[in-house]
């Protein structure tokens, strides 16, 4: 009897222990999010559940074309988004196209013509210009603005 209740007790902390690891690990390190809406078609769809990591926000922006998850603000949900502006560029919507720093940027995934301009602006420092690709249908840093590092949740890992 008391060798069972043994057995039971170390199953038990066992099972704690992988929980607290778990939570952990979710807290800090990665997450899963599930993509809500058409802002990253084609390269991601409607209830796509992607993997994020959480690491390397803690010592280094995101790099351009990087696809983020960020906290917009007054929305409860977090955004998927690809990163197109760094700290210091200056981006800008010319008839309906993409420029960085004053020259059309052509690795675009966006093809299609914004409905859209923008004037220029500049990045701040510890802040990213984020666009869904699916440029028509997306709410992104041409309405909310620069997004700052500390609203960044983490990086998709492919």
């Amino acid at each position: 009897m008391k060798k069972a209740i043994k057995i039971i007790a170390g199953a038990a902390s066992f099972f704690f222990a992988l929980i607290a690891i778990t939570a952990l690990l979710r807290l800090f390190v990665f997450e899963f999010a599930t993509v809500r809406g058409p802002s990253m078609e084609p390269a991601l769809y409607t209830n796509e559940i992607v993997f994020i990591e959480k690491i390397s926000k803690l010592y280094s922006l995101p790099k351009m074309e990087d696809i983020v998850v960020c906290d917009f603000p007054h929305t409860e949900e977090a955004a998927i988004k690809r990163v197109m502006g760094l700290p210091g560029d200056k981006v800008a919507i010319i008839d309906g196209k993409f420029y960085l720093n004053g020259a059309l940027y052509e690795n675009d995934v966006f093809k299609d013509k914004m409905r859209y301009d923008m004037e220029e602006i500049i990045i701040p420092e510890d802040h990213v210009f984020v666009m869904g690709d699916n440029r028509n249908s997306s709410t992104d840093s041409r309405a909310v603005g620069p997004v700052r590092r500390s609203d960044i949740v983490g990086k998709m890992v492919k």
